[in-house]
């Protein structure tokens, strides 16, 4: 009687998905840089600062900010506010910070690059297994806001990240708990002036909430050889 001998099947090799161009040669070079220096500005919150400001919706000033366990709170009524440090001005940069809403309702969260002549911004929101990402610019002369660039990340949690920002020169480039998320270059950038931190409410109706903490900005016109 012949026996028949079972061939195993070989397990495919696993391929590792090559990195995008962008990283090696935007996003490496400056994070390894920055990576061991101090940043030019970092507030984790522990001690109040005047310089901030918050508003609900569209009320005519910034209030005082207020602060929970250490924690920037932005609660809302209307259908956005938004947080400022008014003497934060910093064109070129890196800037990390970690944000939480404190409900799961695809809430947005949008860091707002205020500019002389136009804004720029990154928009952000979850969708329950991956945060979906958009660069915004906007038109200096009408006001009015265009997507240029999207990107998706699958998220480690729907309610918090630890969000990166690049912007030197030309280039823009986001990162969602350190996994690169999209990038974007335009020769016709505007200059940024202000940080602004933006909440935009989901599906809930009642008051919501959500918190900054840990931001740090690096000032990269101090290191003038990075790529542009």
């Amino acid at each position: 009687v012949r026996t028949a001998t079972a061939t195993p099947t070989p397990e495919p090799t696993p391929t590792q998905t090559p990195r995008p161009s962008w990283v090696s040669s935007f996003i490496d070079p400056v994070m390894t840089t920055v990576e061991n220096e101090e940043p030019e500005f970092f507030d984790n919150f522990s001690i109040p600062d005047a310089n901030w400001g918050f508003r609900d919706g569209n009320r005519p000033a910034l209030s005082p900010i207020t602060i929970e366990n250490e924690m920037l709170v932005m609660a809302i009524s209307r259908d956005y506010g938004f947080a400022r440090e008014r003497k934060l001005s910093i064109n070129n940069f890196v800037e990390n910070l970690d944000f939480a809403f404190a409900q799961d309702d695809q809430s947005v969260f949008e860091l707002v690059l205020v500019g002389s002549y136009g804004s720029w911004s990154v928009h952000l929101i979850n969708t329950g297994e991956a945060w979906e990402g958009t660069i915004k610019v906007q038109d200096p002369k009408t006001g009015d806001w265009k997507p240029v660039q999207n990107g998706v990340v699958s998220a480690e949690d729907p309610t918090k990240m630890n969000l990166t920002v690049i912007k030197n020169g030309t280039q823009l480039a986001v990162l969602v708990d350190g996994h690169p998320m999209l990038t974007y270059q335009d020769r016709a950038l505007p200059k940024t002036m202000f940080h602004d931190y933006y909440f935009y409410r989901g599906t809930t109706d009642v008051m919501v909430k959500m918190t900054l903490d840990n931001i740090r900005i690096w000032d990269l016109d101090n290191y003038p050889n990075l790529p542009k």
